[in-house]
């Protein structure tokens, strides 16, 4: 029997779901059908999106595919270059619905111009915010009368342009460790830590990051105050979720209010304010030194300036990406992410996280490739700290062969694996290897691919891989969201690890964090010839601990593949010079890094 307590928190986190879902469901339907399917199983996903795409409509063919990870349907395409049905009666009705729901897919799609006047404003509005056209999405939206969609735009616009005083929150009491008896001691230090998400609602390198991170800072004896952004993780659908969550040794605070602001401004002032109480009631910055760090992106940043000033605090901005970038991105063709690139949005994106940059005490980023670009953009390269991912000194104990790991997931012992544990999205590449393998299976090779991950990109993986010959569950295998326990034993499962990412703007800065891993447990790596990656290869500390292939080529990836797996000698010597360099690259050498960082901050502030 749970709690009266839990009772209450599972109203209050109903209530927050059902705004969150409401707002979605008039802003963007699209995206709340979407965020919705991918919260269920993947087999489930699947078939929700088959089921879609066999009913009658054009607009359901359209939605169907996206939810499968597919492209834009022939019919779907033929509806949306034909004229706007003007059809009166409910045969009519049905068509113009049908044809909504195809043109909202088409934006996600980055197949609408919203230039094209034949469009309903609102349409054009919807299409120009996708391109990063922030002007005249809001006027359109404004003159299409929609008043809910373009407040929500103003205030996205707002938060990366008003001025960083407008987020500040007015208190009566401002607590401050530079007015406490005495000089705080090594002991006193406390670290409040603003993240995104957290484990474990959301699995990721971002979060797995954060949860190993803020353990090695916990053991230099610094006390860890972890606070995740305001109203998740029930906001993406965990509705179970408590105010607090226990992972490990790390406690993460959840912010979850009985109602949610009206407008993403609103809302970041909102998780400030209740930061800021919290941390009041627990009389942090009283009696000791604090120090607030934040990772990647802007409204993190901003939040974090604010309660630093608040607490009088210095403040750190961890970079874990370039978020303009990062956006540009997941734009679905060559041609929408070069519109995205040269937008408003991309522009108001990367000023505001360069001021953020600028403002921090100090910035923490992953590779020393990711600081020569903030130091293009007018960072102080000594006020930049690389800390690299990294893995914990318990993966060196685990020594399992691929035939005994591969025995775990009940997977044939014979053959040839390369593979991944990664997020499944487009430009990590994996699309690259299975043409790979292919390629070499067609040679009369028994190479196979393992992918353990979710993502959107799946289901057109599992189609490609399909298409040229490979069979799932033998040759081509996907496990799905696992574990984080469960991930070191996949990466085990495998001969050859493989990080073929695409050569496109948001890989060539960041690092990813699980060929470190990969190193740690033994097993060589292949990667495209991408800066960070080659960085990784190629560094200062130990001999190559992979090879290099070229980004989007089958062909060389699977050069690289057979020549691990004819030359044993060589297969060795990168194994030993791996472990060698993830040996050098420990969380527990982190957290003393980043002790240091704040240890500095804090003298300065004080003076010494």
């Amino acid at each position: 029997m749970f709690p009266p307590s839990f009772s209450l928190q599972l109203i209050q986190n109903f209530g927050l779901a059902a705004q969150t879902a409401a707002r979605m469901a008039q802003d963007d339907p699209v995206l709340l059908a979407l965020q919705t399917s991918r919260r269920l199983p993947h087999s489930l996903q699947v078939r929700a999106g088959w089921a879609l795409s066999h009913l009658p409509g054009v607009g359901f063919h359209a939605l169907g595919a996206q939810i499968q990870g597919l492209d834009f349907p022939d019919d779907a395409q033929a509806k949306l270059d034909a004229p706007i049905d003007s059809a009166a009666g409910f045969v009519g009705g049905i068509a113009r619905f049908q044809r909504r729901i195809c043109v909202e897919v088409a934006i996600s799609y980055g197949l609408v111009d919203w230039r094209d006047e034949n469009l309903p404003l609102i349409t054009r509005a919807r299409a120009a915010w996708d391109t990063g056209a922030v002007s005249e999405a809001i006027a359109l939206a404004q003159t299409a009368g929609a008043d809910s969609y373009a407040q929500r735009l103003l205030s996205e616009r707002e938060l990366l342009t008003a001025p960083l005083s407008c987020f500040h929150v007015s208190e009566t009491k401002r607590p401050s460790f530079l007015s406490s008896q005495g000089k705080p001691g090594r002991e006193s230090l406390t670290a409040i830590h603003l993240l995104t998400n957290s484990l474990p609602a959301t699995q990721s390198g971002y979060t797995l990051r954060s949860q190993r991170l803020l353990e090695a800072i916990g053991q230099r004896g610094i006390q860890v105050k972890a606070f995740t952004r305001l109203g998740y993780p029930v906001m993406i659908g965990v509705l179970t979720a408590q105010k607090s969550v226990r992972v490990g040794e790390v406690l993460y605070r959840r912010c979850l209010p009985w109602r949610l602001g009206s407008t993403h401004f609103v809302r970041l002032r909102q998780w400030i304010a209740a930061t800021l109480a919290t941390l009041h009631r627990n009389k942090v910055a009283q009696g000791g030194a604090c120090v607030v760090h934040t990772t990647t992106n802007y409204p993190n940043a901003i939040a974090a300036q604010s309660i630093a000033q608040a607490l009088r605090a210095p403040w750190v901005y961890e970079v874990r990406g370039i978020m303009e970038e990062t956006w540009a991105s997941n734009k679905k063709t060559a041609h929408s992410r070069a519109d995205a690139e040269s937008s408003e949005r991309f522009a108001l994106i990367r000023a505001r996280e360069t001021e953020m940059m600028q403002r921090a005490d100090h910035v923490l980023t992953l590779s020393g490739v990711m600081k020569n670009l903030l130091v293009q953009r007018g960072i102080a390269a000594e006020k930049i700290t690389v800390v690299p991912n990294a893995v914990s000194n318990s993966l060196f104990a685990l020594n399992l062969s691929p035939v005994e790991a591969r025995a775990q997931f009940n997977l044939p012992a014979e053959g040839f694996w390369v593979g991944s544990v990664s997020s499944l999205v487009d430009y990590e590449g994996f699309d690259t290897l299975l043409r790979a393998v292919a390629l070499l299976r067609a040679k009369g090779q028994d190479a196979r691919a393992l992918l353990a991950g979710a993502g959107t990109a799946r289901p057109g993986l599992e189609k490609l891989a399909v298409e040229i010959g490979l069979e799932l569950g033998k040759t081509a295998v996907f496990l799905g969201k696992i574990s984080p326990e469960q991930a070191y034993t996949a990466h085990q499962t495998l001969d050859v690890f493989a990080v073929p990412r695409k050569n496109v703007q948001v890989t060539r800065s960041v690092t990813p964090l699980k060929p470190i891993e990969a190193m740690a447990l033994g097993r060589p790596i292949i990667v495209s010839d991408i800066p960070p990656l080659t960085e990784l290869i190629h560094n200062s500390v130990s001999a190559p601990v992979g090879l290099l292939a070229e980004a989007q080529n089958p062909a060389s990836f699977a050069t690289a593949i057979e020549r691990l797996a004819h030359n044993q000698q060589l297969y060795d010597e990168l194994t030993l010079a791996g472990r060698e360099f993830a040996q050098t690259r420990t969380w527990q050498h982190n957290g003393l890094v980043v002790e240091e960082v704040y240890r500095n901050l804090v003298k300065e502030c004080l003076g010494e």
